[in-house]
């Protein structure tokens, strides 16, 4: 669904039509999935044999605190891609959090967060959280960040989009109603 409403084109018979549908070409690997390393491994995969220009991860996983061996492993992979010119894109997650939330353990190297928050802490993806429908504020429910830098949410989108059924003929099937997520 994400990915149509980016890059659908007239009559391919997914009844969106996207911006990016003229200029581009769709691939995916499946829903929305937690970002294990076997789901990196596959993304990884996919770009490379496609030729994949931006890879947009609606997913998302939570491991506790960061720096842990998860964190550099998933940043090593995506480090790859980022530095072949890959644009990654990741939604923020839907609960309402703040990804950059510390806790009060602190040591020699300084406090660290509750929870790591992958992909979207990643400081090669760029993480989206949603704006209410018709304003410029956080949705309520788009997670957010309250660090700079890069390994927090970066940039907002709509968190509601109008979403319609569509039969396997391709056809319409009843109303538009709005979709939701930091996914779109």
């Amino acid at each position: 669904t994400v990915a149509q409403v980016a890059l659908g084109h007239l009559d391919d018979g997914d009844g969106v039509v996207g911006p990016a549908g003229p200029n581009g070409q769709r691939t995916a690997i499946g829903g929305n999935e937690k970002y294990t390393h076997q789901r990196i491994r596959e993304l990884t995969e996919v770009v490379y044999e496609e030729g994949v220009d931006i890879a947009n991860m609606s997913g998302s996983g939570t491991t506790k605190y960061r720096g842990t061996v998860s964190e550099w492993w998933l940043d090593r992979y995506f480090s790859e891609m980022w530095d072949d010119g890959v644009l990654l894109v990741a939604s923020a997650g839907n609960k309402g959090l703040d990804v950059d939330q510390v806790t009060n353990v602190c040591d020699a190297d300084g406090c660290r967060e509750a929870a790591y928050s992958y992909p979207c802490e990643s400081s090669y993806v760029l993480c989206v959280g949603g704006v209410s429908w018709d304003s410029v504020q956080r949705h309520p429910k788009s997670n957010y960040g309250t660090a700079q830098g890069n390994r927090t949410v970066e940039i907002y989108g709509p968190f509601e989009v109008y979403v319609s059924s569509i039969t396997e003929a391709g056809v319409v099937e009843g109303t538009f109603k709005r979709g939701s997520g930091t996914s779109y």
